[in-house]
């Protein structure tokens, strides 16, 4: 038994060996073909780069002159059509073929490495190694911003394309990515983040224009694949709106406005603010122009005048038709619109502390006036606010807050004493208008021989802190 299975594995072995693989005029290794363990692209693979180097790896080292132009072919279309131009190289047991220019994009392409490469001994492979693989469209546009055709396109639209894939930044410029209004080019600068690009124009569009937005193709993909064509689409600004005032303050025929009021126009759009100035935004007394300072931000103009106006007169303000959005559109008429001051309402003191002709007034006492309406805080001072012991002046310190003006002696007043007060028409109530008339009022401080008596039989008669 163990003789004939010793016979039969001898008969196998003997196949297998008088098989072996084919030979041309080297010695052959019996048993031991050449194959193609693998190729990049692999088989059927797509969207390849267009610049692509294509190998083939063997399972042992080959022949090196065996590997040629005839040996390793790449064909375009259906095998045979067209075959492509390029270097062959061997290094360890790689064969590459680099094509001379780029493939073609969305093209498949067939690879053979045929049977008559030879490994070192001079063995064949047995069959032609057939495979293929497809390269990457071209690159296109998937989408813009502002859309083709769109309309009412806000004028400091930054403009964009995506592309369908990665581009070579350095491709991506103004001189492939441009915008133009008719046969004028529309200044701007172009970035690319990701797989967009983006043109931001350097100032505002026109209104009322249509625009030309164009991508060439000499914008490429990262493997240097450029679109097939130029993209073109086309977008408008909105219409030519005049700007218009939408509303002032004061309102058109206000009355009883404050002599420091500050005038001020709202536009409807941002307007440009070098047409916003004396000449174009004028305040009228009647006939008498008004000097002032115009001022803009936003979208509101102001007209600060360079004094009080006036109470009790009409006020006639105008926006001219000089002023201009900041895409250069005027105003389609003048806007003009009056008010007037109030009648001059004079402040005057209300109340007093301590009161006039008081008598018993305390040492410490600090002496104030309150007013009917609110005081210009600068005007309220030791020139406006004194107190006098007979000629002579009481050194003191003023203070205002709220409606309330206050003064404090420098030190305790003098005993038995009649002081008076004085609020001069030097003081003024905030749009400018002064008393009519000082105030003055007096008092007495505590006579001296009060100052003197703290208590009588345990009754307390002064405070403690009336004493000297």
């Amino acid at each position: 038994m163990k003789m004939k299975r010793l016979l039969t594995t001898l008969a196998i072995v003997s196949v297998v060996l008088i098989a072996g693989c084919k030979k041309d005029d080297f010695v052959e290794v019996i048993g031991v073909c050449p194959q193609v363990l693998s190729t990049d692209p692999t088989n059927l693979a797509t969207a390849i780069p267009l610049n692509k180097v294509i190998t083939a790896t063997f399972n042992e080292e080959m022949n090196a002159g065996t590997i040629t132009a005839t040996s390793f072919t790449v064909e375009t279309g259906t095998k045979g059509i067209a075959v492509v131009d390029g270097i062959i190289s061997y290094s360890g047991v790689t064969a590459s073929f680099s094509p001379s220019g780029h493939l073609l994009p969305d093209a498949t392409y067939t690879c053979t490495i045929k049977k008559s490469i030879k490994d070192l001994p001079g063995n064949v492979l047995q069959v032609d190694y057939v495979w293929s693989f497809k390269t990457s469209a071209a690159p296109t546009v998937t989408l813009v911003d502002p859309l083709n055709l769109a309309t009412g396109v806000a004028l400091n639209k930054a403009i964009s394309a995506t592309f369908s894939e990665t581009m070579d930044p350095l491709t991506i410029t103004t001189a492939t990515f441009t915008i133009m209004n008719g046969a004028i080019p529309v200044s701007g600068v172009v970035s690319y983040t990701g797989t967009t690009a983006t043109f931001t124009p350097v100032s505002a569009l026109i209104l009322g224009k249509t625009y030309t937005a164009t991508i060439k193709t000499g914008a490429t993909s990262l493997p240097g694949l450029p679109l097939a064509n130029n993209y073109v689409w086309t977008f408008s600004t909105g219409a030519l709106i005049a700007p218009t005032v939408i509303s002032t303050d004061p309102l058109n025929l206000a009355t009883n406005v404050t002599l420091n009021k500050v005038i001020s126009a709202t536009f409807s759009v941002v307007m440009d603010p070098l047409t916003i100035t004396t000449t174009t935004f004028k305040l009228m007394d009647g006939l008498v122009p008004v000097s002032g300072v115009v001022n803009y931000s936003g979208t509101t103009a102001t007209f600060t005048a360079a004094s009080s106006l006036t109470s009790g007169k009409t006020y006639t303000t105008t926006i001219t038709t000089g002023v201009k959005n900041v895409p250069g559109t005027a105003m389609a008429n003048d806007y003009v619109w009056a008010f007037s001051t109030g009648t001059v309402v004079a402040p005057t003191v209300i109340a007093v502390d301590p009161i006039d002709l008081a008598i018993n007034v305390p040492l410490n006492q600090v002496v104030s006036a309150t007013f009917s309406e609110a005081m210009d805080p600068l005007t309220i001072t030791s020139s406006t606010f004194t107190l006098m012991d007979g000629v002579t002046p009481v050194t003191g310190v003023v203070a205002y807050s709220g409606i309330t003006a206050t003064f404090t002696p420098g030190s305790v007043l003098s005993a038995d004493k009649t002081y008076t007060a004085t609020i001069t028409t030097g003081a003024k109530n905030v749009p400018g208008t002064a008393l009519t008339a000082s105030f003055i009022w007096n008092f007495s401080t505590i006579p001296q021989y009060s100052v003197n008596v703290v208590a009588v039989n345990g009754t307390v008669l002064k405070n403690p802190d009336q004493l000297l």
